[in-house]
């Protein structure tokens, strides 16, 4: 992770209209086996967005993946993960929600503080989510309420 986070600064992005049909199939077939936990997606037919594919698609799939909604969601009854991407305007707006536990306000404030805290796996990962989203132009937010769940949102101009 820490590896990975270095070598953003050797990486611009490339932005061109990605269909979210796809981002989200990437998703799926990346996520296919995930135990007890639904996955979800809602975005208009056909939407489009501009963004870096690839960007967007190590923001999603950090965002999903074991060190944050999965994993939290591994002994829930009922888990869900619910992707859904929208435009307002020139504004995309991706949001993933999940059912889970929900995290501790200092993980969150994890996502815009320079140092990593806690523990140290989840911040680098809220980080790399964090500086890839500025790269693309977005900023992300988090909401979390314990026992209900989290929600990640990112929102910015396509470029």
């Amino acid at each position: 992770m820490l590896w990975s986070k270095e070598q953003m600064e050797n990486f611009r992005p490339v932005i061109k209209e990605v269909a979210v049909a796809e981002l989200f199939e990437y998703i799926k077939k990346f996520f296919g086996q995930t135990g007890n936990t639904t996955l979800s997606f809602d975005a208009e037919p056909g939407l489009t967005i501009a963004t870096d594919e690839n960007y967007l698609r190590t923001i999603m799939q950090n965002l999903t993946s074991n060190s944050n909604a999965i994993r939290a969601l591994q002994n829930s009854a009922g888990a869900s993960i619910f992707w859904k991407v929208r435009k307002e305007g020139n504004t995309n707006i991706l949001s993933i929600t999940d059912n889970g536990p929900g995290i501790a306000a200092e993980q969150a404030k994890t996502l815009f503080s320079d140092t990593v805290t806690g523990n140290a796996k989840s911040g680098l990962v809220l980080h790399l989510v964090r500086d890839l989203a500025k790269a693309i132009h977005h900023k992300i937010e988090v909401q979390s309420e314990p026992e209900r769940g989290t929600r990640f949102i990112l929102s910015g101009a396509g470029v």
